[in-house]
């Protein structure tokens, strides 16, 4: 059996603004009024298209979430490893999906990390 990525999520502190914790290189984010979620880095990341590509982003998602070890803390609403997708309108186009590396959520008031990998959380 392959070993299995660590994902941990942890909570945070004081940070700056979501947005403004993005890097300039391959920002994701799901952002309202201050709350939600940014996301950098490429954990992994694949295309899907025709009829069935909601389908096949399920099944994909699923197999990537087979192969991590997670460590969640926080136990919250979006907390742990994210998927971003962006679909197509058109079957005939592709619709992209990434599993970023690092993670940073806010709701409610709380803030919380999620990195995959050995490595430790980068400095906010």
């Amino acid at each position: 059996m392959a070993q299995l990525t660590p994902v941990t999520t942890t909570r945070l502190g004081e940070h700056l603004p979501l947005l403004d914790l993005l890097p300039d290189a391959n920002p994701l984010s799901w952002v309202r009024r201050g709350e939600g979620l940014v996301g950098w880095g490429i954990h992994a990341t694949t295309t899907v298209r025709g009829k069935n590509r909601f389908r096949d982003a399920r099944d994909w998602w699923h197999q990537e979430l087979e192969k991590l070890s997670i460590t969640d803390s926080v136990h919250g609403t979006s907390t742990g490893p994210i998927l971003f997708t962006s679909f197509s309108f058109s079957e005939n186009e592709d619709s992209v999906l990434v599993i970023p590396e690092v993670i940073v959520g806010m709701q409610g008031g709380k803030s919380w990390i999620t990195w995959i990998g050995e490595n430790a959380p980068p400095l906010l």
